[in-house]
């Protein structure tokens, strides 16, 4: 589950938008057994994307629910999408879900 500290950057509502940051930011992928979707960026540290360290990647298991939501904001790209609208069955996923992303640096709120 990908979650992030509520409040590190102003609250996100479900009235907010969302969207990558940049083309590439992340990616979805299933993990080495083929049956995990993970989300793989390297956002985080900037000199870990010119690294050949595969360690320096950041990887974070995600539910099959939130790569779904996950993908509806990739796929949305450069276009914005209501937090709101993110296919997830309770708000506070989709607020939860958001705050993780953008503490990642994979998306941008307003």
């Amino acid at each position: 589950t990908i979650r992030g500290p509520a409040g590190a950057h102003g609250p996100i509502k479900l009235d907010s938008f969302v969207r990558l940051a940049f083309r590439g930011a992340a990616r979805l992928v299933l993990d080495e057994d083929g049956e995990l979707p993970m989300l793989i960026h390297c956002l985080e540290n900037s000199r870990a994307c010119n690294s050949d360290s595969s360690e320096s990647i950041g990887r974070q298991a995600c539910l099959p629910e939130e790569a779904a939501a996950i993908d509806v904001i990739f796929s949305r790209y450069p276009q914005t999408v209501k937090v709101k609208s993110l296919p997830l069955e309770e708000d506070s996923d989709k607020i939860t879900l958001v705050e993780g992303l953008r503490e990642m640096a994979v998306v941008v709120v307003s």
